[in-house]
């Protein structure tokens, strides 16, 4: 071992040679460790002493008195471009001359113009390059500080420093292989990381079973592939004890986490499961392993991954401008995979900006969608994407259920009772239904992987799986492709609300119960929104004469945040509120085709099972019920001041069922009416026990003999005219009203412009409207 500066070990040899073997220069591209270094070497000089640069380790060819660098090549090439880089160096170019990268000609070009200050721009045309204008730019720009100021670290530092009083030691070894050569390089006298160690142990099983590739395989590992995945670099939070802590993993990091998840879904489509598969080994992998990581690679680096217009996921909940920061509502939200999807170049791009964040581990593992796409991505698009999206719909037939709703502050209530099982979190960024876990929808997923590996060799009709339930789909889909309505049925599945599942729109000969052009027409006709189109359905099954019980997802647990922060719980039924819900639940199947194929209307009266089916639409307040026809929602938290009038607590919450004065707001459907009759002396008069407002009654004054001439031409047994005790409800009767009245529209605005109090029957009964009323209508 003897010690030498840049300047000795120049004119000790003839060449010193950077092998085509070793990997890209990256040490110049900056971050805290670049300028401790400069910072260190400026401390070194101002003390007057040598700065230790550690060692450089290479093969001397006695032949022809050449040194191949083995390791130290970051050091030495960092210290060569830094001498370069002065005016100095054009008096030392015969010995600076002497170095040179093999396979690199931009970076011996790049040195040469240094040295002979040419002033051309650099080249910059790889990640060696790259490292090496960013090490000068750094140089230049960065400030050396002490106590009697600061200048940058090139003036400080100075060439002759550099090139004579940076020592370091010089070990020379035997030739070494190509493999010999990674092995030493890749150690470079550190600690190795986890991930680091993999390598090393990789190469070593690629050397054994691929030993023709793998000098190309390797090389591709540190230079190609690692600048590919260097450009997905993002700051990740690693929890340390109590406390997070923020880093920026190498990019060599998340280039083998990657080559670990394809290495993981490999034993999978072989296995069916991940049982025996560990992370670290790599004993198991064979030549056929290697090839597709080289093709996944190769074939991934083409790709225009610069959209990031995400659009593969549909949501239960249309457009929620919350989602991802109201984690109650994303609780208990459905995701599924959107079929009509195609853009998987953004897929692609928001994998791999997130698969190797320690929040995403679990997710990673279920990225079928991802693999089947990376692992076939060198066939045609009209080949590829028919299958990725039937992949999609086998993984939205694997469906997990929930049993939690959720009440929110602003009074609506949310549930969805079906999601897809287990969509990475970094496309949909909430957590769907977290706590459902369950083995046997693992298994179908991983039996759906398992298939990816038939693709090449049987198209999706033929494909069949040892998993019964996933057989079954399977051949479900194999009658579609055969079907004469295919090309509707797949316009129905691509609709965000149906997702592929749609069982409830078949009849028992697996027929379609509505044309798809009929559905587009007359079902949804302008009617975009979930909500919309939920609403529809519910008024035509009003008409249609349904009961309101059987749609009840009944015994779920309600849920709330109470004033105070606290969750609060209680049981009740909810009706649907996601459209998905429909199309999925065998309870629904008679309600669709009730819906789609219509019927005779029914002449119904003031049934309750209609009513609060039509007022799903109106009513401000989404609650719950415990019983059939009774809505339960908290109260507003209240306190109370010194004069006795109620105020609405700073806290803006709602009332919580851990204090003793729980008790929430209970409403029949009764409750929203009130009646109109005549007392023994002939006047009208309000027959109402929960006292409404006395505003109400003292307006009734100047319209009594309207009302009682009304009451008394009305036959015996319905002397009862009703009014409606909120406005919602008032805006629900006079709908009604215009819906199955003909001229109705034109008779409410004719009332309107007279100023006038009207009586109109809607639902077999007649109703008191006064003009306050008809004027909110008409002005909403």
């Amino acid at each position: 071992m003897v010690k030498h500066s840049l300047a000795t070990l120049l004119s000790e040899y003839d060449k010193i040679v950077i092998p085509d073997i070793q990997r890209d220069y990256v040490m110049g591209s900056g971050g805290e460790k670049l300028k401790s270094l400069f910072q260190s070497i400026c401390d070194h000089k101002y003390k007057e002493i040598p700065f230790p640069f550690s060692a450089v380790m290479g093969y001397v060819d006695d032949a022809t008195d050449i040194f191949y660098v083995y390791d130290g090549q970051q050091r030495l090439v960092t210290l060569m471009y830094l001498c370069a880089s002065y005016t100095d160096a054009v008096g030392k170019d015969k010995l600076l001359n002497k170095f040179e990268f093999r396979e690199r000609e931009d970076a011996n070009v790049f040195l040469n113009d240094l040295i002979h200050k040419t002033e051309k721009s650099p080249n910059v045309v790889d990640f060696t390059t790259f490292s090496l204008h960013n090490l000068l730019s750094q140089f230049r720009k960065y400030r050396w500080i002490n106590n009697y100021g600061n200048s940058s670290f090139e003036n400080e530092i100075g060439f002759k420093y550099l090139f004579e009083q940076v020592i370091f030691n010089l070990v020379t070894v035997d030739k070494a292989s190509d493999a010999e050569q990674f092995f030493i390089d890749l150690n470079d006298g550190l600690v190795l990381e986890e991930y680091e160690i993999f390598k090393s142990e990789l190469f070593h099983r690629v050397n054994e079973c691929y030993k023709e590739g793998f000098k190309n395989f390797a090389l591709m590992m540190e230079n190609k592939w690692l600048r590919f995945f260097i450009t997905y670099k993002t700051s990740i939070r690693k929890k340390i004890e109590d406390t997070h802590e923020t880093r920026t993993p190498e990019g060599e990091e998340i280039e083998i986490a990657f080559v670990q998840f394809c290495f993981r879904m490999m034993w999978i489509e072989e296995k069916g499961t991940d049982e025996g598969y560990k992370k670290g080994s790599v004993d198991w992998i064979e030549r056929k392993h290697i090839e597709s990581i080289e093709k996944i690679i190769n074939n991934m680096i083409k790709l225009d991954l610069s959209d990031s217009n995400l659009n593969c996921i549909n949501y239960s909940f249309e457009n929620r401008t919350d989602r991802g920061k109201n984690k109650d509502i994303d609780y208990v939200e459905g995701v599924f995979w959107n079929l009509a999807d195609i853009n998987y170049e953004a897929m692609l791009r928001e994998f791999l900006f997130n698969f190797h964040k320690p929040e995403y581990i679990d997710s990673v593992k279920t990225d079928v969608v991802i693999w089947a796409y990376i692992s076939n991505c060198e066939k045609s698009t009209e080949r590829l994407f028919p299958y990725l999206r039937f992949v999609k719909k086998l993984l939205n037939k694997n469906l997990i259920e929930n049993k939690v709703a959720h009440f929110h502050g602003d009074k609506s209530i949310w549930f969805t009772k079906y999601s897809s099982f287990c969509i990475p979190k970094y496309y949909s960024r909430i957590d769907s239904f977290s706590n459902n876990f369950s083995n046997s929808k693992l298994v179908y997923l991983y039996s759906t992987i398992k298939l990816n590996k038939d693709f090449d060799e049987c198209n999706t009709r033929q494909m069949r799986s040892d998993h019964a339930e996933l057989n079954k789909v399977l051949e479900d889909e194999q009658i579609i492709y055969y079907s004469n309505e295919k090309e509707q049925i797949e316009a129905f599945e691509n609709l965000p609300y149906v997702n592929g599942v749609m069982n409830n729109l078949f009849d028992s000969q697996n027929r379609l119960l509505i044309s798809y052009e009929n559905f587009i027409l007359n079902v949804l006709r302008d009617k975009t929104g979930k909500k919309e189109i939920l609403g529809e359905l519910f008024c035509k099954l009003s008409d249609l004469g349904y009961e309101l019980k059987p749609l009840y997802f009944e015994e779920l647990t309600i849920r709330w945040r109470a004033y105070t922060g606290n969750p609060c719980f209680q049981q009740g039924n909810v009706l649907p509120i996601a459209l998905n819900d429909l199309f999925i639940d065998s309870k629904f199947r008679q309600v669709i085709c009730g819906w789609l194929t219509g019927g005779m209307k029914m002449k119904l009266g003031l049934n309750d099972d209609r009513l609060l089916l039509k007022a799903i639409n109106y009513r401000p307040i989404r609650g719950w019920s415990t019983d059939r026809y009774q809505f339960y929602y908290p109260n507003d938290y209240y306190t109370y001041s010194y004069s006795y009038s109620s105020i609405k607590d700073k806290k803006m919450g709602l009332c919580s069922n851990k204090s003793d004065d729980f008790s929430p707001t209970q409403k029949n459907i009764k409750d929203f009416f009130g009646e109109l009759k005549l007392n023994e002396e002939g006047k009208v008069i309000v027959d109402d026990d929960t006292s409404i407002h006395r505003q109400f009654i003292w307006s009734l004054e100047s319209h009594n003999e309207f009302l009682m001439s009304w009451i008394q031409d009305l036959k015996e047994n319905q002397k009862v005219l009703l009014y409606c005790k909120e406005n919602w409800v008032y805006n629900m009767m006079i709908d009604e009203y215009i819906q199955h009245t003909k001229s109705g529209l034109e008779d409410i605005e004719r009332c309107y412009r007279e100023n006038l109090v009207i009586i109109r029957k809607c639902f077999g009964e007649y109703f008191f409207i006064n003009h306050d009323t008809l004027k909110n209508y008409m002005e909403k």
